[in-house]
């Protein structure tokens, strides 16, 4: 919780709305602090179970992986113990094995999704189908894979995330700026994105001034430092850290652009249509094609083409009556954003 990802923006913003009618609790593996401001009532407690190995050989690494499976299942199983909640909330496969393994009684699980389906691996897809359907709940944010674990006969309940407590509006903004926010991780593709606006700048009809801002942290930050100086594009893209007013960060910018190979969900896109900034995005499995609409809010691309990325950014940001009728019918959609009825929903599922 103390880092600035999506699960966590994810979990802060839930527990925010699910505090206003339950006694919330968030347990985590290291500090308990959070990035997100949570609100008073929400506790948040340390199972203490985060380890660093700096082991380098394969050996010690894999004696480490299940040394500290051992002592995570300990101490998980000594907080449930002492713990007296109604439910418990998980999102990962790993999180549910451990979970079953300390002795958690299955049926007052509720397992949420914040990957694809297609992210899992043959370990993560086994889980689910051992466990996954005895527990109480299976909450899915995307049309696409709610329907595909219905299908398997899993408890299923579409539920998409609630927006980000941000104060949304229209920003129109006039401020020459791509905007792209995602850890910087293999499977948001953020080395896409600078190949792509290193070939757009080169060209002789690219519109002077405009600028790239990737916000973010993570594993890849060096390569993506590096690839910037290397190719000179000092002057044209920031490398940014995460912010506490990302608010601040979308108010400056016209365009979002998201190459990522896959989204359990989209967060982000989302929080860019709710300030009216049309997307261009890779139409990925599977939460982009829930929020934006191609050719109406933005453009949705074949995965990873990279030619159809980059005309349809170069249409955005060289036509500014596109970008605003876009912009403002971004912002509409967001508008029909329910929140109202997701709570109604978990509701359903907590009584």
């Amino acid at each position: 919780m103390g880092t600035s990802g999506g699960i966590e923006r994810v979990v802060s913003t839930l527990a925010d709305r699910l505090g206003l009618l339950y006694e919330i609790e968030i347990a985590v593996k290291d500090n308990p602090v959070s990035f997100y401001k949570l609100k008073d009532n929400v506790r948040l407690v340390s199972l203490g179970t985060y380890q660093r190995s700096d082991n380098i050989s394969q050996i010690n690494i894999i004696l480490s992986f299940f040394k500290s499976i051992m002592f995570n299942i300990s101490k998980l199983k000594a907080y449930l113990k002492s713990s007296d909640a109604s439910y418990y909330y998980v999102i990962h496969p790993r999180t549910v094995l451990k979970y079953f393994l300390a002795g958690g009684d299955l049926s007052r699980l509720i397992v949420s999704e914040h990957f694809s389906q297609n992210d899992y691996n043959i370990v993560y897809r086994l889980i689910r189908k051992m466990f996954y359907g005895r527990c109480r709940a299976y909450v899915v944010p995307t049309v696409t894979d709610a329907n595909r674990y219905a299908n398997k006969g899993l408890p299923v309940y579409y539920l998409p995330h609630f927006r980000s407590n941000l104060p949304y509006r229209n920003v129109s903004s006039k401020s020459k700026v791509v905007l792209n926010i995602g850890r910087f991780a293999a499977e948001k593709q953020q080395l896409f994105l600078l190949k792509i606006w290193h070939k757009m700048i080169l060209k002789d009809e690219f519109p002077k001034g405009w600028r790239l801002h990737i916000i973010g942290s993570g594993e890849l930050e060096v390569n993506l430092k590096s690839y910037v100086k290397n190719n000179n594009l000092e002057s044209s893209v920031s490398i940014l850290p995460p912010s506490l007013v990302i608010e601040d960060e979308y108010s400056k910018a016209s365009v979002f652009a998201l190459t990522s190979r896959s989204e359990g969900f989209g967060m982000v896109l989302l929080e860019a249509i709710s300030f009216g900034i049309p997307c261009v995005c890779y139409d990925c499995p599977s939460g982009p094609r829930d929020i934006i609409k191609d050719s109406v809010t933005g453009y949705l691309i074949e995965l990873n083409n990279e030619i159809s990325f980059e005309k349809s950014l170069m249409n955005l940001i060289s036509d500014d009556k596109l970008r605003s009728r876009m912009g403002d019918c971004a912002y509409s959609s967001s508008l029909k954003w329910s929140d109202d009825g997701t709570l109604s929903k978990w509701i359903t599922i907590l009584n």
